[in-house]
C-alpha cells in the first residue's frame, strides 16, 4: 500500500484490534501524520462489517470531541476504496509497552510523572462524558521531552449512548476492570482501575494478573485479589501498595473520586515514608569519624591557591580542568587529586584508569535483572568528575538560574532535565559520566553493594528527613567522592531504553536501601524535570 486518499505512506507502525497504524505524509501541508486504516473482514457478516465500522466511526466522534495536551488530536475521519480511516496527529515516541521491561521497574518519580499526565487526560474524557475502556501500556505514547500522549479511543464508550452487547466487553482483558469483564454499565472508574494496572506494571515490573488464558485471566481479574505491590517489589513502601489496591478494587465505589485523586494518593502516600523522621535542625553528622573537609573556607581558598599555582608555572593561560590541580593539605591524609574547574567553582577529583566488575555485587540480594550478570568493564583513560553533585550556587552560577524545590546554595540543585544537566556539563568544558564511569568511580576499590555503611554515607528516605541536604555532609568514599549514593539522582549520558529513558544513578533522599545501591539502574524520560534529580560532571 503507497497511499491512502491523499496520504503517502511511509511505513507501518503497529497492528491493533480495530486496524494497522502507519505513518504518513499529507502533501498538502506538508506534515507527518498517523494514519490508522481498518478493512472490512472477509469472514465476517455484513451486519459485523456494519458494528466495525459503527465501532470505528465512534473512536472519531469520541476522540474527535476532546481537545488536551495529553491526548492525541484527530484531523480526520476519511473513506477511501471501501476502506475507513483516522488521520491522527503523528507522535515521535515509544510507547510506554515498548520501554517496560519484565522484573524491572521504574522509579516512583518516573512512573509518577507518567501517571500524572494520563490522569489528567481521562478526567478531562471523562468531564467531557467519554470513557476510554481500553487504557494500556500500547496507548500511552512517551515523547522524547517527556510529555506523555493518551491515544487509541477505538472502543471509548460515548455516556450518553446505548452500547451494544457486541461492544460492551471490548477492552484488552489483562488491564480490563471486572465491571467491564461482566458487561456492566462503566464510568471513569473503569478506566481508572485500567490506571492502576498500569500502575503496578510501572512499579513492580510484572502486572498484577497473569493467567494462561483470557478466560482464567478474566476469571481472576474478577473473583481474586491482586498480590500485594509492596511484595512484588520490596522497595516500595506499603502505603503506596495500599493506594495502588484501591485503584485495584473489584467495586468502583471503592476506588477514589477521580483519577488525579488516585495518582496524588501515590504522591501523597510516598511522602509520608520519606518524612518519618522529622528534619533535623542542623544537618545529620556521620556517627564514624572521616577527614575534614574544610567547608566553605576552602572553597574561598582554593581559587587563590589554584591561580598562585598558575602563575608561578608561567601558565596563567591555561584554563580548564588540567590547569589547576591541587594537592589537599597534611590534615586531610590520603588525599585525592582535585583541581577547581573557574567556570563553576567546583572541586573536580582524579579518577585513575583500570578495570572493575559491573553490575551486581557479590552477596547482594536486592538486585534486579537489569543488574546482571556482573561483568568485568574497562576504564582505559583516566577522568575527572565532580567531587559532589552540582550544587545551587554553582548551577546558579553558570546558569542564572535556580530551578530547586530545595533551596540552599550548597544543597545539590535537583528539577533539571536530563538535556539541562548536559547543557551545564558542556557549558563548563565537560559531559555527564557514562553509567560505567559513574560506577566504576562509586565503588572507587570496592566490591560490595554500597562503599561503606548506608547511614554513614548517604542521605536516604530513612535519614533525609524528606529533603535534600548540603553536599559533602556524608562520609566519601576511597577516592573522595561525596553523595555518590542518595541525596539526588544523577543523570548519566547513556540510554536506558534507546530513544526513552536516560539513565540514572544513585538513589535520592525519597528512596530506601534497596535502590541506593551502586549497581542500582534507574531511569527517566530527558525531559523530566522531578525534585529527585541532579549530576554531577566529568571534566574533559
Amino acid at each position: 500500500m503507497e497511499s491512502v486518499g491523499p496520504y503517502r505512506i511511509v511505513k507501518e507502525l503497529g497492528r491493533g484490534a480495530m486496524g494497522v497504524v502507519f505513518e504518513a505524509f499529507d502533501p498538502a501541508i506538508g506534515r507527518t501524520v498517523a494514519l490508522k486504516v481498518i478493512r472490512p473482514q472477509p469472514l465476517a457478516t455484513a451486519e459485523e462489517n456494519a458494528q466495525l465500522k459503527l465501532r470505528f466511526a465512534r473512536e472519531a466522534s469520541a476522540a474527535g470531541r476532546l481537545s488536551h495536551p495529553n491526548i492525541v488530536t484527530i484531523h480526520q475521519l476519511g473513506e477511501h476504496d471501501g476502506m475507513q480511516y483516522l488521520v491522527m496527529e503523528y507522535i515521535a515516541g515509544a510507547s510506554l509497552e515498548s520501554v517496560l521491561a519484565p522484573a524491572s521497574p521504574l522509579t516512583l518519580d518516573a512512573a509518577l510523572a507518567i501517571l500524572t499526565q494520563i490522569a489528567a487526560a481521562l478526567d478531562y474524557a471523562h468531564s467531557q462524558g467519554i470513557v476510554h475502556r481500553d487504557v494500556k501500556p500500547t496507548n500511552i505514547l512517551v515523547k522524547p521531552d517527556g510529555v506523555v500522549k493518551l491515544t487509541d479511543f477505538g472502543i471509548a464508550h460515548i455516556t450518553s449512548q446505548v452500547v451494544t452487547h457486541t461492544g460492551a466487553t471490548m477492552g484488552t482483558p489483562a488491564y480490563m476492570a471486572p465491571e467491564q469483564i461482566m458487561a456492566s454499565r462503566v464510568d471513569g472508574r473503569a478506566d481508572q482501575y485500567s490506571l492502576a494496572v498500569v500502575a503496578y506494571q510501572m512499579l513492580a515490573g510484572r502486572r498484577p494478573f497473569d493467567a494462561p488464558t483470557d478466560q482464567a485471566l478474566m476469571f481472576k481479574i474478577v473473583s481474586e485479589k491482586p498480590g500485594p505491590l509492596d511484595q512484588a517489589n520490596p522497595f516500595l513502601p506499603r502505603v503506596v501498595a495500599e493506594v495502588v489496591r484501591r485503584g485495584l478494587s473489584k467495586h468502583p465505589g471503592e476506588r477514589y473520586p477521580s483519577c488525579a485523586e488516585f495518582v496524588a494518593a501515590i504522591r501523597t502516600a510516598a511522602a509520608p515514608v520519606a518524612m518519618a523522621h522529622p528534619p533535623p535542625a542542623e544537618p545529620r553528622r556521620p556517627t564514624a569519624p572521616r577527614p575534614p573537609r574544610g567547608g566553605e573556607g576552602r572553597r574561598r581558598v582554593w581559587p587563590v591557591i589554584v591561580a598562585c599555582a598558575l602563575l608561578a608555572a608561567g601558565a596563567a593561560a591555561w584554563l580548564g580542568f588540567r590547569a589547576a590541580k591541587v594537592s589537599p593539605g597534611r590534615d586531610n591524609p590520603p588525599a585525592p587529586e582535585t583541581t577547581v574547574n573557574p567556570k563553576d567553582g567546583l572541586t573536580y577529583v582524579w579518577i585513575p584508569p583500570g578495570r572493575f566488575m559491573m553490575g551486581c555485587s557479590p552477596g547482594d540480594t536486592e538486585c534486579f535483572d537489569d543488574e546482571k550478570p556482573a561483568r568485568s568493564v574497562e576504564i582505559p583513560s583516566g577522568f575527572w568528575l565532580g567531587q559532589t553533585p552540582v550544587t545551587q550556587q554553582a548551577y546558579q552560577r553558570v546558569t542564572g538560574q535556580s530551578p530547586s524545590h530545595f533551596k540552599g546554595a550548597n544543597r545539590p540543585v535537583e528539577t533539571v532535565s536530563w538535556d539541562e544537566a548536559q547543557s551545564y556539563c558542556q557549558a563548563i568544558g565537560g559531559r555527564l559520566p557514562t553509567e560505567a564511569e559513574w560506577e566504576y568511580a562509586a565503588r572507587a576499590g570496592s566490591t560490595g553493594a554500597r562503599y561503606g555503611n548506608l547511614d554513614d554515607i548517604a542521605w536516604y528516605s530513612g535519614n533525609s528527613g524528606g529533603q535534600t541536604h548540603e553536599v559533602g555532609q556524608k562520609q566519601p568514599n576511597a577516592w573522595g567522592l561525596f553523595d555518590m549514593l542518595g541525596n539526588v539522582w544523577q543523570w548519566t549520558a547513556d540510554w536506558f531504553v534507546q530513544g526513552s529513558y536516560r539513565s540514572l544513578r544513585g538513589g535520592s533522599w525519597g528512596y530506601g536501601p534497596g535502590v541506593v545501591r551502586v549497581s542500582y539502574r534507574g531511569r527517566g524520560v530527558p525531559g523530566y524535570r522531578l525534585n529527585t534529580f541532579g549530576f554531577r560532571c566529568v571534566g574533559e
